[in-house]
């Protein structure tokens, strides 16, 4: 380390001289933020027929702020809350008629809180989070296979940041560690669901209006109960799931001529691995 030695003639600070950092166990909050600005533009769309969707030329321009406050205390506990605000002033003239109450996935506002949840150690090996919460199953960024406790916004397929493609679910997790193991119990009360496109939509193809959504329960009710085992080892990893929930998308039944959307309770069980073999890095789930 000679080569780093000092130049002007001072004495390096050794370990023991470096004063001790004060403050280190005293609370801290920061607040942070984003804005974006999005433009859809189409340019190759014939005009539509009298009285269906027009989506020539600009179809979108919408402007998001995105929040977070996150605060830490000195037990090691945290408080986090984010949320954001979009609008988008555009709208295709010829979709206002096709406009209900229900159709709230191609409105032209939205205010939502996202991740807010509070979370802390209840011992060396355990970990407590209430709120809600993103949890990520698996090993893909793209494509879902075992990753199915967070529905995802569907809305604008394929030009949706991932960060922002999960939907946050209200969710009890208990974390517990041991060695290379840890095992997390999870409650969700809430009912939250895939998001997807609506009538007005670019990305809507279908009939003017959508079928209703049925599911036995309302947005609170009996908890979705899941389980998860992953062990953490050198150049592998391996997870196990297991999961009795409802599920995030629905299908499509036909009651008196009519369709309808329909949720119903699946079991789930899966798992995933990481391997890395010289410079690759193969996935399973």
């Amino acid at each position: 380390m000679g080569e780093f030695e000092s130049q002007d003639g001072t004495t390096p600070i050794t370990t023991s001289e470096v004063p001790e950092i004060t403050g280190m166990n005293t609370p801290s909050a920061r607040i942070s933020g984003s804005i974006r600005q999005k433009f859809i533009i189409n340019f190759s769309h014939d005009a539509p027929e009298a009285g269906n969707f027009d989506y020539r030329g600009l179809s979108s321009m919408s402007t998001r702020l995105d929040l977070s406050f996150e605060s830490k205390f000195p037990n090691e506990f945290r408080v986090l809350l984010t949320g954001h605000f979009l609008l988008d002033p555009i709208q295709p003239k010829q979709a206002l008629p096709f406009r209900t109450v229900k159709t709230t996935n191609s409105n032209d506002y939205e205010m939502e809180i996202g991740e807010a949840f509070i979370q802390g150690p209840l011992s060396d090996s355990m970990d407590l989070t209430l709120g809600r919460q993103i949890l990520v199953w698996g090993r893909s960024d793209q494509f879902r296979v075992t990753d199915i406790l967070n529905p995802v916004d569907n809305r604008m397929p394929g030009l949706t940041d991932v960060k922002d493609l999960r939907l946050p679910v209200t969710m009890a997790r208990l974390d517990l560690y041991s060695g290379p193991w840890t095992s997390s119990f999870i409650l969700v009360p809430e009912r939250r669901f895939d998001r997807a496109a609506e009538p007005g939509s670019d990305y809507y193809f279908g009939p003017d209006t959508l079928p209703p959504r049925e599911y036995s329960e309302g947005q609170f009710g009996k908890p979705d109960l899941a389980f998860a085992l992953t062990g953490t080892f050198s150049g592998w990893d391996l997870s196990f799931y297991s999961a009795r929930l409802f599920s995030r998308s629905p299908y499509t039944d036909i009651e008196q001529d009519r369709p309808k959307h329909k949720h119903q309770r699946i079991t789930m069980l899966g798992s995933a691995a990481n391997l890395v073999v010289g410079s690759w890095l193969m996935k399973t789930e």
